[in-house]
C-alpha cells in the first residue's frame, strides 16, 4: 500500500495552499471522564467532541476530525493521531498552544504537522500499539487507579509470555471480540506481542494492523487467566488459533488500556 508522506513542521511553517493539505495532530489523553474517542449523541463527553469544540474556539470554524483508532470508554492514549482539512492558514505552534489553551487538562495536543489531502489517518496506518497495564499486588494503587487494572492474585508472567507467542501474524480475532457485522473482516495482524514485569507492574503490549472492539481487553483477560493458573498456555494457543467467536469472555477494565502510538509506512509518526 502506498501512503502519503507527512512533513515535519518548523515552528512557523504554513502550507503554500491549505486547500490540498491536512493538519495532523498527535493527541494524549486520560480517558476516565470520557465515553471513548468517537463522537456520540449531544451531551455525551468524548475526546473527539472536546477536540472539535477547541478547534471551533481557536479558529472560529466547525471541523470534523478523523482518528487513527477508536478507543473504548475510559481508555487512554499517549499517541492518538487525528486529522482535519483546514480552511485558513495557522502556524503550527498555534495549533499546539492554542488548542491546549481551550482543551481540558486531561487532553493534550503534543504535535502538529501537515499531510497531503490524500493521506488517510486511519487506512494509511501500518500498525497500532496498545499497552495494557496491571498492578499485580494485594493492595490497589491509589496513584495508578486510572492507568492500570488491579489483580491481587500473583501473575506468572513467564507463563503469560509463553502464551502470547500464539499471537503472531494474521489471525481471526473473533475469539476475542463480540458479534461483528457479517461484512466486517475479522482478520487482524499481530506484531511483536509481549508480556513484561517491572516490580509489581505487568504490561501486555500488542502491536498490529488494527484491533476489533474490546479485542485487547479480552486478550488481556485470557492472559490474566493464564497468569493465575485458570488457563494453560496450550489452551490459550488453541483459543488464539482455533477459538470460537466470543470464546474469550473475561474483559479487563478499560482503565488499564492505552493507545501508545500509531505508525505509518513513511516512518514519520513513530511510537
Amino acid at each position: 500500500m502506498q501512503t502519503a508522506t507527512l512533513n515535519k513542521p518548523t515552528d512557523d511553517s504554513t502550507p503554500p495552499d491549505v486547500a490540498d493539505r491536512l493538519v495532523v495532530l498527535t493527541i494524549e489523553y486520560a480517558g476516565e471522564r470520557y465515553q471513548g474517542m468517537q463522537l456520540q449523541k449531544p451531551g455525551v463527553p468524548t475526546i473527539q467532541g472536546k477536540i472539535e469544540d477547541a478547534l471551533l474556539k481557536l479558529t472560529g470554524q466547525h471541523y470534523r476530525i478523523a482518528a487513527a483508532g477508536r478507543t473504548d470508554s475510559g481508555a487512554s492514549a499517549r499517541g492518538q493521531v487525528v486529522s482535519f482539512q483546514p480552511v485558513t492558514e495557522l502556524p503550527f505552534d498555534r495549533y499546539v498552544t492554542g488548542l491546549n489553551h481551550y482543551l481540558p487538562n486531561d487532553i493534550s495536543v503534543t504535535r502538529a504537522q501537515w499531510a497531503p489531502e490524500t493521506f488517510d489517518v486511519t487506512r494509511d496506518a501500518r500498525s497500532r500499539h496498545y499497552r495494557y497495564t496491571i498492578v499485580n499486588r494485594q493492595s490497589p494503587s491509589a496513584l495508578l487507579r486510572q492507568q492500570a487494572a488491579h489483580v491481587k492474585e500473583h501473575l506468572d508472567e513467564t507463563a503469560m509470555a509463553e502464551a502470547i507467542i500464539a499471537l503472531d501474524g494474521w489471525l481471526d480475532a473473533r475469539p476475542f471480540t463480540g458479534p461483528l457485522p457479517a461484512d466486517r473482516n475479522p482478520l487482524r495482524r499481530y506484531d511483536d506481542a509481549a508480556v513484561a514485569r517491572d516490580g509489581d507492574i505487568v504490561t501486555i503490549d500488542l502491536r498490529g494492523s488494527g484491533f476489533l472492539p474490546h479485542q485487547v481487553r479480552r486478550v488481556a483477560g485470557a492472559l490474566v487467566q493464564v497468569g493465575t493458573g485458570q488457563m494453560s498456555t496450550a489452551a490459550f494457543h488453541q483459543l488464539a488459533r482455533e477459538g470460537a467467536p466470543g470464546e474469550a469472555t473475561l474483559t479487563m477494565p478499560a482503565a488499564g488500556l492505552c493507545l501508545m502510538g500509531v505508525t505509518y509506512d513513511n516512518g514519520i509518526l513513530e511510537d
